[in-house]
């Protein structure tokens, strides 16, 4: 009996969607890029574009998360 979707770990859900990727043949940096800018645009939404608490949780200094959002061209509200 094969597992649902919502009840695969982490990995095994991004193992489904690496192989996709490769058939796809999607480059590695394009991928990484496109997660980081998701994560970071889903955080932001969670926080209400509230960028200090935003980076509080990604680990990272409020300006390094503004060069991000400028560098990814994610758009916020001010």
């Amino acid at each position: 009996m094969e597992k649902e979707y919502s009840e695969l770990t982490i990995r095994e859900k991004m193992d489904i969607l690496i192989e996709e990727m490769i058939r796809e043949r999607i480059l590695l940096n394009d991928a990484k890029r496109e997660f980081e800018k998701m994560y970071i645009e889903k955080v932001l939404n969670y926080y209400k574009n509230n960028k200090s608490k935003a980076a509080e949780f990604l680990g990272m200094h409020r300006n390094t998360l503004q060069g991000k959002v400028k560098n990814l061209k994610i758009k916020t509200s001010k």
